[in-house]
C-alpha cells in the first residue's frame, strides 16, 4: 500500500498542473471573445493580465506559451507575472519566456509591497486606465473561481444559457 500512496501524489499533483493549464487556456480564451465583443461595440479597452505563480515549474511553459500567443493577437496588452517565492525554477522559466516579449514583466515577491499573499495588484497600479485580470495558480479552487466569473460575465453579456437552470 505505501507504493500506491507514493504514486498516487506525483499523479495528483500532474493532474493539478494540466487541469490549472487548461483553466488558464480557457481564460485566454474567453479574454479574446470579450476583446472581440467589445471592438465590435467600438470599444477599444487596455487589458493587463496578472498571473500570480509558486512552484509552477512543471506547468509554467505550457501556461505561458497560450498566453503570450493571445496576447499577440490582442486579448491584452500587457502580462505581469508575480512570483510569490517560488522554491524551483519557476522564475527563471518564466523570465526566459518573457524576455522577448514587449509588455510583459516579471515581478518577484520581494519587489512587491508586502508579505507573500498580500498586495498582488501592485503590479497593476502601473496601468491605472487597463482592465486587470487576475489569475492565481497557486490554488486550484481559486483558479476555477475565476473561470467561473468570466464564464458567468461572457455568457451574461451575450444572453446565452448555460446548462445549469440553477445558475441563471
Amino acid at each position: 500500500m505505501g507504493n500506491t500512496g507514493e504514486r498516487v501524489e506525483p499523479m495528483a499533483t500532474a493532474g493539478i498542473f494540466l487541469i490549472l493549464g487548461l483553466l488558464v487556456g480557457l481564460v485566454a480564451i474567453l479574454l479574446l471573445r470579450e476583446l472581440t465583443t467589445l471592438k465590435s461595440r467600438g470599444a477599444e479597452p487596455r487589458a493587463t493580465l496578472i498571473l500570480v505563480v509558486r512552484n509552477c515549474e512543471q506547468c509554467i511553459e505550457g501556461v505561458l506559451r497560450p498566453l503570450l500567443g493571445a496576447m499577440g493577437s490582442g486579448a491584452f496588452e500587457e502580462m505581469v507575472v508575480v512570483d510569490e517565492n517560488s522554491h524551483d525554477d519557476t522564475p527563471e522559466i518564466a523570465e526566459r519566456l518573457l524576455r522577448p516579449h514587449l509588455g510583459t514583466e516579471l515581478v518577484r515577491a520581494e519587489e512587491t509591497a508586502g508579505p507573500p499573499g498580500g498586495d498582488h495588484m501592485k503590479p497593476g497600479h502601473k496601468y491605472p486606465l487597463s482592465q486587470v485580470r487576475l489569475i492565481d495558480m497557486r490554488d486550484a479552487r481559486e483558479a476555477l473561481a475565476v473561470l467561473r466569473a468570466h464564464l458567468a460575465a461572457a455568457f451574461g453579456k451575450t444572453g446565452q444559457k448555460t446548462s445549469d437552470p440553477g445558475r441563471n
